[in-house]
């Protein structure tokens, strides 16, 4: 059986995608390449340790595990560091983009994205409403836990 151009294309971009995380550190900014897998996360704290990154830069992550999410996470909110997306962002990436202190996308010629999971696929009603009205702001507060800690003020 002969597999169409356009599916061996994406297998293709998928077997590139899922490298293990790679970490360059550009002056004040520290760029993450790669799936978050956790080989990474020890240099990753260390560098945001030293107090002189001030932006972690996610680039072309297309996932990762869970635990190593949650330690990349840990990390970017208990240094206090902003977090910016260039190209593609998915999974394990979207949750530590949002533990950032303030989020950007990248400039430049790319299409930036952020892929946010969630646990069962909405039905129509609920994508009707999901991001309207007060509950925009609970949606979003799910997937960081301090914002998720901290009351929603209402603005008049």
């Amino acid at each position: 059986m002969k597999l169409p151009s356009s599916l061996v294309a994406v297998l293709l971009f998928a077997c590139l995608a899922c490298s293990a995380a790679e970490l360059d550190l550009q002056g004040s900014r520290l760029v993450v390449s790669g799936m978050l897998d956790g080989s990474a996360i020890k240099t990753f704290t260390e560098h945001l340790g030293k107090g002189t990154v001030r932006t972690v830069v996610f680039e072309d992550s297309f996932g990762g595990t869970a635990e190593a999410a949650g330690a990349y996470a840990d990390a970017i909110r208990a240094s206090g560091v902003d977090t910016e997306i260039r190209g593609q962002c998915m999974a394990a990436c979207a949750y530590a983009f949002l533990a950032g202190k303030a989020h950007r996308f990248g400039y430049g010629l790319q299409v930036n994205g952020v892929l946010l999971p969630v646990a069962a696929r909405p039905t129509a009603a609920e994508l009707a409403v999901r991001w309207r009205g007060e509950e925009a702001h609970k949606t979003l507060a799910e997937f960081t836990p301090i914002a998720a800690a901290a009351p929603i003020q209402a603005t008049e």
